[in-house]
């Protein structure tokens, strides 16, 4: 049986884990995790993916950082297992977003979640669509976000940072994102963006439709049509037009 459990947050150690350690034959961990115990094999994920799959007939205990089945690698190695009809055991633990969610009083139904660790592009169907956005950080994401909100203004959104969880240096504050490009983070950081502004409906309603005569104006002619392609987030449009004021296009989405 191959049992995969996660350590919470705060150091790499097995502190936070609710489980007889004794009972596991091998226990698999990431290189940063402290024990003194001698059935431990740390390693790299390709690493431990591959010790796990060869000793399938012991009773194998898989332990990462933070839950199991938030962005983690032990995601990957369940694909695996499942793929092979393998059994396994999930204990889960405390995620990063359950952490800053729980000390900010906020709904997870009302949080999207974007990652930015080792990426440079923003997930625009997530990103401020929600009351809340909840970012996976790494040390590029200010710049990263610097850029993707130019078009903002200070006060449509608030960033809650949040450092080193359940450590001793633990730390929440709420810095624009110049004041984080000046002093950088300490990793490991989340952040979560509370959106300050209201989304404009994606269909115009009737009565803010201009008319003349009883008949829908030519400019909303245009923004109609455009409202029936439904574009979505990361899609680009041109239009192509003739004639001074011909084009008009509206952004029904931020």
């Amino acid at each position: 049986m191959v049992t995969i459990a996660g350590s919470g947050m705060g150091e790499y150690n097995f502190d936070n884990i609710n489980l007889d350690l004794t009972k596991y034959e091998i226990i698999f961990c990431d290189q940063n995790f402290q024990t003194d115990l001698k059935n431990v094999v740390k390693g790299s994920f390709k690493v431990v993916k591959e010790a796990i799959l060869n000793n399938l007939n012991k009773e194998v205990l898989y332990i990462v950082s933070g839950s199991p089945t938030f962005f983690s690698g032990a995601i990957l190695i369940l694909n695996v297992l499942k793929k092979e009809n393998i059994p396994f055991k999930i204990i889960d633990n405390t995620s990063s977003l359950n952490y800053m969610l729980a000390h900010e009083g906020v709904s997870l139904v009302k949080t999207a979640i974007v990652t930015l660790h080792g990426k440079s592009n923003i997930d625009l169907e997530n990103f401020l669509v929600k009351d809340y956005t909840f970012i996976i950080c790494d040390e590029n994401t200010p710049a990263i976000l610097k850029n993707a909100t130019k078009y903002l203004n200070d006060d449509d959104f608030t960033i809650t940072l949040g450092e080193q969880f359940a450590y001793e240096d633990e730390k929440f504050s709420n810095p624009t994102l110049d004041e984080m490009l000046k002093n950088p983070p300490k990793m490991p950081y989340s952040l979560l963006l509370k959106r300050d502004y209201q989304i404009l409906p994606n269909i115009s309603s009737e009565d803010t439709v201009e008319h003349e005569n009883g008949m829908i104006t030519k400019s909303y002619k245009r923004h109609i049509s455009l409202q029936v392609l439904e574009l979505q987030a990361n899609q680009l449009l041109w239009d192509v037009g003739a004639g001074s004021g011909s084009i008009s296009i509206d952004g029904y989405k931020r």
